[in-house]
């Protein structure tokens, strides 16, 4: 018995390294290396249920705006402190222990109950977002006030459809929702994507156009995983799971 408890404890402690070792993959990015984009903006709700952007059962025009950020990166990134606002003032500061999954989507919504379990989603702290359908700026800034991607629109954002980034997550222009491939008559797609897009890793110095402007542009990149899918925060998961069980077996 005492032989084989030894061989245990050893294949427990090397399954213990590889556990740590694969814990490792959850490293957080530090914030001033940090990249996320706004990839898409509603402004103007369409009126009634046909504009209940956050699935809660009721039409807002004002509840039902919402910013859409994407990370495209491979890292964890610790949102806290963070702070989304538009030209007037800041609407939303992210509470202490905001995480951001890798080629994760996050939703901030002016307001309501949103009922939306399959996404990532907040309500504006200050009650509103308060999104001008005319032209505004909308800017992400992380707690150092530094500025990680702004986005300036015009009249194109007023017409009952929010305006995402085409292609979805990596373009460099902004176009009306109703524009993007595969739309088929959706208004608005808060937390996901219409297209699964091939996504590669940003230059922090080269990131994505920061106006809005009209004008379709095909996707030709709908193709691969979609990006909805954290796959390195599953299998770091995955393994402080498997890490556990390990040290409760052991106990």
């Amino acid at each position: 018995m005492r032989g084989r408890k030894s061989v245990l404890g050893l294949l427990g402690s090397l399954s213990l390294l590889g556990w740590l070792g694969l814990a490792g993959l959850c490293v957080f990015v530090p914030q001033a290396q940090a990249f996320i984009v706004i990839n898409e903006i509603l402004a103007d709700p369409p009126a009634g249920l046909l504009g209940d952007a956050n699935a809660d059962g009721a039409g807002s025009i004002t509840q039902d705006e919402f910013v859409e950020f994407f990370n495209p990166t491979i890292h964890v990134i610790d949102i806290s402190g963070w702070s989304l606002s538009d030209a007037v003032k800041t609407r939303h500061i992210f509470t202490g222990g905001s995480i951001f999954l890798p080629r994760g989507i996050l939703v901030v919504f002016g307001g309501g109950h949103p009922q939306s379990p399959d996404i990532g989603w907040f309500t504006a702290s200050t009650g509103t977002l308060g999104l001008n359908n005319d032209t505004d700026i909308i800017t992400l800034l992380n707690q150092d006030g530094e500025t990680i991607d702004q986005v300036t629109y015009g009249s194109e954002a007023g017409q009952d459809q929010s305006v995402a980034r085409s292609p979805e997550g990596t373009g460099n222009i902004f176009v009306q929702h109703l524009s993007l491939v595969n739309a088929n008559e959706r208004r608005f797609s808060p937390g996901y994507f219409i297209n699964p897009v091939i996504v590669t890793e940003p230059d922090v110095n080269d990131p994505p156009g920061q106006d809005a402007q009209d004008g379709p542009v095909e996707d030709n990149n709908s193709q691969g995983a979609n990006p909805n899918v954290p796959e390195p925060a599953t299998i770091c998961y995955l393994a402080l799971g498997l890490g556990s069980m390990l040290l409760r077996r052991r106990k």
